[in-house]
């Protein structure tokens, strides 16, 4: 018989070790990875190209990094390039994106510091025309052949297409796990949640995909919040926030995520690629009455490589 007691039911939805077990022990195995910095970040090329991409999170303790930046320089940032320096062999590339004049820094150093794993700008516009895209598509296609050079594998539509399909299903069940994070208050905490979302950017996709879909199956199995629903509603807007006792101390405080507005959540699983209208988008010119997002005109535009 199911263990229907609340302290039971509630350490095992939150029992991180557990129910991502091998998520856990994807992330630090040997396949080759591309970091990456930005949710403009087109993953489906880095998937196709043979490499895992893993969201750069940075380090905590910057020991070198405040060396090679002035000290009002992006704190992120700064904890960024601690991570890669840290790195060493870890990973074969680097993608940017043209974000922040502190991103370009950022590439640059890279550049000239860190030679051995080689860095690619993705120059993302700030417009919706056709020389827009066409520009777009040729910084694609340039990252395109570089991954091909760097990986020795060809981006093919099939491939590409495969690549889509992985991360549109990683988006849909993000979405339902946060769409159940919300319906049952109490039961995952807003630290496990965080941590849930932050395994989804480091660790292998289809790895993760699995075990996800099935933690939330066991999830779906519980028809009700252990603790009800009147604690306090809280929203958390922001870009990149990682702070972990930062979720700890909401959680201790048994406070409710009603709504946020972050790169490292929500923002990272909107809106679905979807395999047929990446090569549709080809064959018609973007317009301003239906535009695409970057992430999504990224793939849809790569398609052609």
């Amino acid at each position: 018989m199911p263990d229907n007691n609340k302290d039971t039911i509630i350490k095992k939805a939150n029992d991180i070790e557990s129910s991502f077990r091998n998520t856990l022990i994807s992330w630090k195995d040997n396949s080759p990875k591309i970091g990456w910095f930005c949710t403009y970040t087109p993953e489906e090329l880095i998937i196709a190209a043979g490499f895992t991409p893993v969201r750069i999170f940075g380090n905590k303790k910057l020991e070198k990094s405040e060396s090679y930046f002035p000290i009002n320089f992006c704190p992120y940032l700064k904890s960024g390039w601690e991570a890669v320096m840290a790195s060493g062999s870890s990973f074969k590339g680097f993608v940017f994106t043209n974000s922040c004049d502190g991103m370009r820094r950022l590439y640059d150093t890279a550049n000239i510091y860190f030679k051995h794993a080689p860095s690619y700008m993705i120059d993302v516009p700030r417009i919706q025309n056709e020389k827009a895209t066409g520009f777009f598509k040729y910084n694609l296609d340039n990252t395109a052949k570089s991954l091909e050079k760097l990986g020795g594998n060809k981006i093919s539509g099939s491939r590409l297409e495969d690549a889509v399909v992985i991360m549109d299903d990683k988006r849909r069940a993000l979405q339902e796990f946060s769409d159940l994070f919300k319906k049952l208050p109490g039961l995952i905490s807003i630290s496990t949640y965080y941590k849930i979302m932050k395994l989804s950017m480091v660790s292998s996709p289809e790895v993760f995909n699995r075990e996800l879909k099935e933690y939330i199956n066991s999830l779906k199995k519980i028809k009700a919040s252990p603790t009800g629903s009147s604690a306090p509603n809280i929203m958390i807007i922001g870009n990149f926030i990682t702070e972990e006792k930062l979720w700890d101390m909401f959680s201790s405080l048994d406070l409710k995520l009603a709504s946020e507005d972050l790169c490292v959540s929500n923002r990272y699983f909107q809106g679905l690629v979807g395999t047929r209208e990446s090569l549709r988008a080809l064959r018609s010119p973007v317009t301003a009455s239906a535009p695409l997002s970057p992430r999504r005109k990224a793939t849809s535009l790569s398609s052609s490589t």
